[in-house]
């Protein structure tokens, strides 16, 4: 089974290019535009990693890694935190 990816970024064209990149890798990929729905989604799909924005509109990324680490299923699961900022 395909390793499976969470790219939470509100940014369209990072979600695109992170997608491209790693669909073409054989990833299975699911995205999220902000934070507000990012928990259910994690517990739905159950990604292998999650690449999150810090900047996100709803909650901000690291409220949604807190929930995420919260939670029992989110305590191991690698989070790469993103940012566009300085």
């Amino acid at each position: 089974m395909p390793e499976r990816v969470l790219v939470v970024d509100d940014d369209t064209t990072i979600r695109l290019l992170a997608r491209m990149t790693l669909e073409t890798a054989g990833y299975v990929v699911n995205e999220r535009p902000d934070g507000t729905t990012v928990l259910d989604t994690f517990l739905e799909m159950s990604p292998d990693l999650i690449l999150l924005d810090v900047l996100l509109p709803g909650k901000d990324g690291f409220t949604v890694c807190e929930e995420i680490r919260a939670h029992p299923h989110g305590e191991d699961v690698p989070i790469v935190m993103m940012t566009g900022l300085d």
